[in-house]
C-alpha cells in the first residue's frame, strides 16, 4: 500500500505513546516494588509478634498448669488468643506480600508486553520511512520538463516512462555524412 505523510506522523506519535507508556509502568513497577518490600517488613514484624506472644502463651500456660495461683485461667485464655491473633496477623501479611509481589510481577509483564509492541511499531515506523523514500522521483539531470505523460493520481510502475526532460543548454542531434562535415565548425 501506499505511504502518506500522515501515515509516518501517526507512527511516530504511537511510539511516542509507547515509550509513555513505558515510561508510567515503570513508575508503577518502582511503587509495586516499594509495596512489597513494605510488605515484607511487615511480615517479620508479625512474625517477630508472633514469636513474642508464642512464648508469653508457653509461659503463662507453663505456670498454670503448674498450679502456682499466679496466672488465672484467663490470663491463659488471653495469652492462647493473642498467640493466635499474632499468628493469623503474619498470615495475613504473608498473603499481602505475595499479593504485592504479583502486581509487581504483572506490572514487569506488562511493561514486557509494551516494550514488545514498541519495537513493532519501531519496524512500522521504519518501513513507513523507507517507503516514503519511494515516493520522491528524482530527475537524473538538470532541465525543463518537454513532454509528460503523467497527471496527478495516476498510478505509476518502477521503469515506467513519465516525462522528457530538455536540459538546459542546447544540444543537437545530427547525423551528418563524411561530405558534410568539411565545412562544420563550432558557433
Amino acid at each position: 500500500g501506499s505511504v502518506t505523510a500522515t501515515d509516518l506522523g501517526a507512527a511516530e506519535a504511537q511510539l511516542a505513546q509507547a515509550d509513555e507508556q513505558i515510561r508510567q509502568i515503570d513508575v508503577q513497577v518502582r511503587q509495586f516494588q516499594a509495596e512489597a518490600l513494605a510488605a515484607k517488613s511487615l511480615v517479620a514484624r508479625a512474625a517477630a509478634l508472633r514469636q513474642r506472644n508464642d512464648a508469653e502463651a508457653r509461659r503463662v500456660g507453663a505456670l498454670y498448669e503448674a498450679q502456682v495461683n499466679s496466672v488465672s485461667k484467663s490470663e491463659v485464655e488471653a495469652a492462647l488468643a493473642a498467640r493466635d491473633s499474632a499468628a493469623a496477623e503474619m498470615q495475613a501479611q504473608e498473603y499481602q506480600a505475595s499479593a504485592a509481589a504479583a502486581k509487581r510481577d504483572a506490572m514487569e509483564a506488562t511493561r514486557a508486553t509494551v516494550v514488545a509492541q514498541k519495537k513493532v511499531l519501531a519496524a512500522q515506523l521504519d518501513e513507513a520511512a523507507l517507503l516514503m523514500t519511494y515516493t520522491r522521483i528524482v530527475a537524473p539531470v538538470a532541465g525543463r520538463v518537454g513532454r509528460k505523460n503523467v497527471e496527478v493520481g495516476t498510478r505509476l510502475q518502477a521503469g515506467q516512462h513519465v516525462l522528457a526532460i530538455v536540459q538546459d543548454g542546447v544540444w543537437v542531434n545530427a547525423n551528418f555524412k563524411e561530405t558534410q562535415v568539411r565545412g562544420l565548425h563550432s558557433g
